[in-house]
């Protein structure tokens, strides 16, 4: 699991008295009382550069940015999880700076 999934769903976990879990795959299993989170989508950031403190540029492994997809079980769960997302966008993580975006919440009625 990468840490940035991890990331997310400790803050969201923390925001609801909802079980939270990370799925494999998006299914029909997702509805029920449990908050999902489904990666679905995993890309590479290349424009972020590292800069060491003496100014020398050198090749670090390019950061990655994991596309999340999160179902709950009703509109006012994940009302509550997109705001706690939003209030916490940056998250230490077993001693790793994990940012979270929230660039786009579409609902889906099912």
């Amino acid at each position: 699991m990468h840490l940035s999934v991890l990331a997310l769903q400790s803050v969201l976990q923390a925001a609801t008295t909802h079980s939270t879990k990370v799925v494999d795959f998006a299914t029909d299993r997702m509805a029920s009382d449990a908050v999902c989170i489904w990666a679905w989508r995993v890309d590479e950031e290349r424009n972020l550069q590292q800069i060491r403190a003496d100014h020398i540029q050198t090749a670090e492994l390019p950061g990655l940015s994991v596309s999340c997809l999160v179902f709950a079980p009703d509109l006012e769960v994940l009302q509550t999880v997109r705001l706690a997302a939003i209030r916490s966008p940056v998250v230490v993580k077993d001693g790793q700076r994990v940012m979270i975006h929230s660039d786009h919440w579409t609902v889906v009625s099912c």
